[in-house]
Order: C-alpha cells, then sequence, then structure tokens
C-alpha cells in the first residue's frame, strides 16, 4: 500500500512540472533586412516630329526611398540626344529627314534612359520618329516672306484655318503639316528677290502628292495645279525638246538656271512669260488674284491651239488669250484696240525675255519686266 502511495505521488510532482524550469522567457524578434526600391521613370514612350523641328521633353524620375538618382542614356541614336542636369531631354540639333534616312535607313531614333539609384536601374525606351516635310521654293524669281499653306478647300485664298509657313530670304520653304488627300500647296505674297519688288498679292499653287519630294512652286506649277500635269505636258511638247512637267515640279529649275542649264533657262522664261500674262488679266479685268489666276490658267490649258505656250511673245497670240479672258470674267468691257495695244506690250516684252534666255536670271532683265508690268495700268 504504501508503494502505490509512493508512486502516485511521484507522478503527481512529474506532472506538475517540478518547480524549477522556467519555458515562458521572451526571445528577441528578428530584423527583416530592408528591401531597394528601384527609381521610377515618367515619360512617354513615343513622339513625333517634322524634320527640321526641334525637340524637348522633361524626363521626370523619382525613388520611393529617396535615394539619389542618376540619369543616363544609351543606344544607337544616343549621340544625337542631350540630357541636362535638370533632365531635360532634347536633340542636339534639328535633323533632315532625308539625311538621317541615309545615315540610318529608316526614321526612327532610338534610345534607352536609364534611371539608377546605385542599387538597382530603371530603363525605359523611347523612340522619336522623324517625319518628311514638304520642301521647296517659290519661283517668280525667288520670293522670300511668301505665305505657303495648304489649300484645303481649294479657294487659293489663305483662310483662318489653315496653318501657313513663309519661304525664306531666297525663296524656300518646309511645310512641316500632314498632307490631306487633295489639297493643293499655295503662296501668296512676298517680296521677288531679284527686283525687289513686293509682291503683294501674287498666287503660285502646286499640285501636292504624296511623292513629291521637292515642290517648285511657279507659274508653270500653277498651269498643272489647275489643269493636270497630263494637259501642261502636251503644251510643253510645243515649246521644245526636253521639257518635261515631272522635272520642272520636282527640281530647283531657278538653281539650275544660274547654272547654264539651256533646259531650266527655257523654263524660266516660260515662267516669266506666263506671270506677264497672268498680271495683264488681272489689271484689265479688275477680278482679284485668284479669280484671274483661274482665268489665265483656263483659257491657256484649254485652247486648241496646243502651240500657245510656244507663242508667248506674239502679239496676235497674247491678243487672242486676252480676249477669252476678258470674254470668259464678264466683268468689263474693253475696247479690242486698248487689248490689241497691250497685246503688242506684252508680247514685246516677252519677245525680249525669250532673246535673252541666257539673262534670265539677271536683274537686268527682271527689271524690263517689272516696269513694263507697273506701266499696264495706265495703258488700260
Amino acid at each position: 500500500m504504501r508503494i502505490i502511495q509512493a508512486v502516485l505521488v511521484t507522478l503527481f510532482v512529474s506532472s506538475c512540472g517540478g518547480g524549477s524550469s522556467n519555458d515562458n522567457t521572451p526571445t528577441n524578434p528578428t530584423t527583416p533586412t530592408p528591401t531597394n526600391q528601384a527609381p521610377t521613370i515618367t515619360l512617354n514612350e513615343e513622339f513625333e516630329l517634322f524634320e527640321g523641328e526641334s525637340f524637348s521633353t522633361d524626363v521626370l524620375v523619382a525613388d520611393a526611398d529617396g535615394d539619389n538618382i542618376t540619369v543616363s542614356l544609351s543606344g544607337d541614336d544616343a549621340q544625337l540626344f542631350t540630357l541636362t542636369s535638370s533632365n531635360v531631354l532634347s536633340l542636339t540639333s534639328a535633323l533632315d529627314y532625308e539625311l538621317l534616312t541615309q545615315d540610318n535607313n529608316d526614321n526612327i531614333l532610338d534610345i534607352i534612359i536609364s534611371a539608377s539609384d546605385g542599387t538597382d536601374t530603371t530603363n525605359q525606351r523611347l523612340q522619336l520618329i522623324i517625319k518628311d516635310a514638304v520642301e521647296g521654293r517659290i519661283i517668280d524669281g525667288p520670293v522670300s516672306g511668301a505665305k505657303v499653306f495648304l489649300d484645303i478647300n481649294n479657294n487659293l485664298a489663305l483662310d483662318d484655318n489653315e496653318p501657313f509657313f513663309e519661304s525664306n530670304a531666297d525663296g524656300y520653304f518646309s511645310l512641316k503639316q500632314a498632307v490631306p488627300p487633295g489639297a493643293k500647296l499655295v503662296s501668296v505674297g512676298g517680296t521677288d528677290t531679284v527686283s525687289n519688288k513686293v509682291l503683294t498679292d501674287t498666287v503660285f499653287a502646286f499640285p501636292l502628292n504624296e511623292q513629291t519630294a521637292f515642290a517648285n512652286v511657279s507659274p508653270i506649277s500653277t498651269l498643272v495645279a489647275l489643269s493636270s500635269p497630263e494637259t501642261v505636258q502636251s503644251l510643253l511638247d510645243n515649246v521644245g525638246e526636253g521639257l518635261s512637267v515631272a522635272d520642272l515640279l520636282q527640281t530647283d529649275t531657278w538653281e539650275d538656271a544660274e547654272d547654264n542649264s539651256e533646259k531650266a533657262q527655257q523654263s524660266q522664261v516660260l515662267n516669266t512669260q506666263i506671270i506677264s500674262v497672268m498680271n495683264t488679266a488681272k489689271a484689265i479685268t479688275g477680278q482679284d488674284t485668284a479669280a484671274a489666276l483661274v482665268s489665265v490658267a483656263n483659257v491657256i490649258t484649254q485652247s486648241i491651239d496646243l502651240s500657245v505656250l510656244s507663242k508667248l511673245s506674239q502679239p496676235e497670240a497674247i491678243e487672242n488669250v486676252l480676249t477669252s479672258i476678258v470674254t470668259e470674267s464678264s466683268t468689263t468691257n474693253i475696247d479690242t484696240d486698248v487689248i490689241k495695244a497691250i497685246a503688242q506690250t506684252v508680247a514685246s516684252t516677252n519677245d525680249a525675255v525669250e532673246k535673252n534666255q541666257d539673262l534670265i536670271t539677271t536683274s537686268e532683265i527682271v527689271q524690263i519686266v517689272v516696269v513694263v508690268q507697273e506701266s499696264l495700268p495706265t495703258q488700260i
């Protein structure tokens, strides 16, 4: 009996855990290792601009940990960009579409912008698409300060919703605008850089299309824009060998004429003769410039005489053209003797231009035309 009691007491003491152990002592928690957060970059991934335009944008970077951030550029085209200490990204200089596509084989610039906090780096790609502008030259003599625009509604006038660009001191321009189907390029006003005559409301037109690389805007291009290339080509075929509408529209004929190209000089003689008829038509009819332009283009391009352009130095041909223009305009009655006298003056001037073809780009010839044109209103 005593043995059983001893065993029970032993079991009881054992189940109570004794009196000396301490299992509830707290332990120190483990401190977690800090995790670095990579920098962030806020920037559009794609931009578009026309050749010749400047480009600049802010590169916004941030770091949730407050670390210092280093921003850098890399990629094949990185040398074309600069990044300031305040993270303003810009082109080093304006780009030329033709040169870019020649060097890069495409018109897209690719760079990588990297932001590093010393531990982690974030990369973002940026693409800059360079679009081809419509480039060209306004030719009477070269015309500076002309307003060049896309004539969206084909009224030959600069309307409020039609952005314009100005030709430079040598008559060159760059039209940085998407070309809608069917739109003509039109130039208004400016100053003839050879005669220094202000062309207050002189209007020229050019038939744009998607393949236009260079626009030689001139009286000849105006005839094409207001009729068709095929119609004007049939007239040019009777002027001289080798004059091509395609070449005259896409070639800087004034520059070539200065370099003594016979075809370019011949085309410039035609331009001078046509503008002489245009200015005369406006003077004798009293029409506004656009209406006179349309009248001249219609009479010349719809003539049954396909050699009309080769006869602009002949009084009878000029008289026939002016008579048709007066008839078409229906705005005024002019005595036939007056038309005959004016035709004689215009034809004589055009003949002098034709006989001095090799001097067509000189100020002497241009001044003769200007003086005669300015005297026409007194004859009328």
